[in-house]
């Protein structure tokens, strides 16, 4: 409430959903408001002894000359919430024309999204991981694609959040498991695969049950199977986390921190978390952000990480220059294009052989080239 004036009105919509009337304010004055409620909103608070980030995304819309309709106002800054939450959270937006438009389309988008696992329109596709130590390949990264029916091939970076907004992502998630498990099973049993877990997924109940059920289904072995975790699981209930990664390791499952640099990195979460690999963020491995400075960040991961006896990945390695400085640095492991793009599982075969005589590897499936 100290970021608004005491004639302003504050209403709780439900959960975590407030809306707030700013009457008689002009634009500036409107978004001054906006980012100072995101900034206290950012900042970490102390809950039951713990450490907790909220963070806030906001919808801004003005009340229309001769307009007398509240809720055609509250529409417009709900789709205009829309759009902050889509640009990373954490930001204000104000209604523009056109985001009716895009509303549609999400609303298309998810709908073809909750009837794509009956339409059998979901795939995976695989990209090998390198061990420096042996050079060779130590197992394979599921990669999810969507292939629509008009659509083509839809981003993740379209339908996963939509698919966790509205739990989607709960039965999505499931089938990968069960499929990437069975796929593990027709490669050499030396070969993991790491398969990415929503922070959805992770909290949800029964989540370590819906893992067993995926390895006893396939037959895999737990020690074949890891997990891939970001750091937005590990600001949720510590106890909670720890027990569930406690769970999964007393079978012998493998976990991984992936896209470790990025959000709210902290090298607490190596000492605290018990994670049997670190993967370092593409970020600070690609130009143009691998400077000096993303180098030492790179040097300082790797050196704790395998002090602490954790595997360190380099993903996104495209050049043999970045290969050699992350060697230098002290990562023990590898991931990019540099050895393999994402190629579907009946290509596996084919690119092991490859990678071993060292020919030219087969099109990947994002390929324009790839006969798919």
């Amino acid at each position: 409430m100290s970021s608004v004036r005491q004639s302003d009105v504050v209403i709780r919509m439900g959960g975590d959903e407030f809306t707030i009337l700013l009457a008689g304010s002009p634009p500036d004055r409107i978004e001054e408001v906006a980012g100072r409620i995101i900034d206290v909103l950012s900042r970490p608070f102390i809950v039951g002894g713990h450490q907790v980030i909220i963070g806030a995304s906001i919808g801004l819309a003005a009340l229309l000359a001769g307009e007398t309709d509240p809720a055609e106002l509250m529409r417009r800054a709900d789709v205009a919430l829309y759009k902050s939450k889509n640009a990373g959270r954490g930001c204000f937006s104000w209604f523009e024309d056109g985001m009716f438009t895009a509303l549609d389309e999400r609303r298309m988008l998810e709908t073809d999204l909750r009837k794509a696992l009956l339409l059998d329109q979901f795939e995976l596709a695989y990209q090998s991981q390198i061990d420096f130590q042996t050079n060779a390949v130590t197992g394979f990264e599921a990669l999810l694609r969507w292939r629509h029916h008009t659509r083509g091939i839809v981003s993740p970076a379209d339908f996963i959040p939509i698919a966790e907004e509205t739990g989607e992502i709960l039965k999505i998630g499931a089938w990968v498991l069960h499929a990437a498990c069975r796929t593990a099973m027709t490669w050499p049993d030396d070969l993991v695969i790491a398969v990415n877990v929503s922070p959805v997924q992770f909290e949800a109940d029964g989540f370590v049950e819906s893992v067993l059920s995926a390895l006893s289904a396939s037959g895999l072995a737990p020690c074949r199977l890891e997990l891939e975790l970001t750091e937005t699981v590990l600001l949720t209930e510590d106890k909670i986390v720890i027990a569930r990664m406690e769970a999964l390791r007393a079978v012998g499952i493998k976990l991984s921190l992936d896209d470790f640099g990025t959000g709210y990195s902290s090298f607490n979460y190596l000492r605290k978390y018990p994670f049997n690999k670190v993967k370092i963020d593409q970020t600070f491995i690609r130009e143009p952000y691998a400077d000096e400075n993303a180098h030492l960040i790179v040097a300082a991961i790797a050196g704790l990480g395998v002090a602490m006896g954790m595997t360190v990945i380099a993903e996104g390695v495209e050049t043999e220059e970045q290969l050699s400085r992350i060697r230098l640095l002290g990562c023990s492991a590898a991931q990019g294009y540099l050895f393999s793009r994402p190629i579907f599982a009946n290509d596996i075969a084919t690119y092991l052989r490859t990678a071993k005589t060292g020919t030219s590897p087969i099109p990947d499936v994002d390929s324009k080239d790839a006969d798919r």
